[in-house]
């Protein structure tokens, strides 16, 4: 009886991944529009997006002890993980570098360090997940998004047949699916 549970149960997978077929994490687009208004840079920079993460939730609980047996947890709010890492294969002329450097630029006085007004630093980024045939089957939107971390390039005279990459930490005040 066993073997023809695992069996039916085995026909099951294959004909859900044979009729839904399976998600490919290298399957993706990001469009970034930064605030320089450079739509040559924000294309090159959205091409050369090498992993992305996609943003999750989290629902904040608090165990409910006034009830008589069993305690549970009720959810008591959302917590966003508020940032995504975002990895980018740079070129000959860092191009990429240059525009998050910019984009601080619009962040902070990088004389005074004084902090500009929110507004004119946050722009909206779109994720899409792509099938076999590009064509998008989820997308989300990151608001109010900004290059909170961009990390250091190290360079090292044994890297001889790597690529330099560049790491940026988006931080995002929310997202949300978009219509596809």
């Amino acid at each position: 009886m066993t073997s023809a549970v695992n069996n039916s149960k085995s026909e099951t997978f294959l004909t859900s991944i044979s009729k839904y077929g399976v998600s490919r994490p290298n399957r993706f687009e990001v469009q970034i529009m930064s605030p320089n208004n450079n739509n040559e840079e924000d294309r090159i920079v959205s091409l050369r997006c090498e992993t992305v993460d996609m943003p999750g939730r989290t629902i904040d609980t608090q165990i409910n002890d006034n009830v008589y047996g069993p305690t549970f947890e009720l959810g008591t709010g959302l917590v966003l993980s508020g940032s995504i890492n975002m990895t980018f294969l740079l070129d000959e002329k860092y191009i990429i570098k240059k525009y998050f450097d910019n984009w601080h630029k619009k962040i902070y006085d990088e004389t005074t360090y004084d902090m500009y007004f929110y507004d004119d630093y946050v722009k909206q980024i779109s994720i899409q997940q792509l099938d076999y045939s590009d064509n998008v089957i989820y997308s989300c939107g990151l608001s109010e998004a900004y290059p909170k971390t961009v990390e250091l390039i190290t360079l090292d005279n044994n890297a001889r047949n790597e690529f330099s990459k560049l790491n940026v930490t988006m931080a995002f005040r929310d997202w949300f699916e978009l219509p596809i």
